[in-house]
């Protein structure tokens, strides 16, 4: 790889992590739409869920950002993603006037959890693996 592809691969690196930073301080100031999102969804012990998911996207995000076990971070975080996405995004049991939001979102975090998984699998090939 040449110094533009690491340019790149790292600018794309720090973004997503920035992104996931941001979004941690979105889900805090959403935190009731949540709760009542995640009682519509029946999630049993919401405040553990809460909790252990912003907890979970910081740790990943920051390491991801500083780019410290990325490989383990990204792959983390897409797991996290794509558990969430089938919690809170299936369309496949909304009315069929919500589908196509619903369905757009869906397919939009899916496309992140494979984002992250070609920085995990770039990591690796850049001997960032530990």
């Amino acid at each position: 790889m040449n110094s533009l592809d690491n340019l790149l691969i790292d600018i794309g690196r720090i973004g997503m992590g920035c992104i996931f930073l941001f979004s941690i301080l979105l889900d805090i100031k959403a935190r009731a739409q949540i709760f009542e999102l995640m009682q519509q969804k029946n999630v049993p012990q919401p405040w553990l869920f809460y909790i252990g998911a912003l907890c979970w996207k910081a740790i990943t995000s920051i390491a991801i950002i500083f780019n410290v076990y990325i490989f383990w971070a990204a792959i983390l975080l897409a797991i996290y993603i794509f558990i969430a996405n089938h919690i809170f995004n299936n369309f496949w049991r909304a009315p069929k006037d919500q589908q196509g939001h619903i369905i757009a979102s869906y397919l939009i975090h899916l496309a992140v959890c494979f984002g992250l998984l070609v920085i995990s699998g770039i990591s690796v090939h850049r001997f960032y693996f530990l």
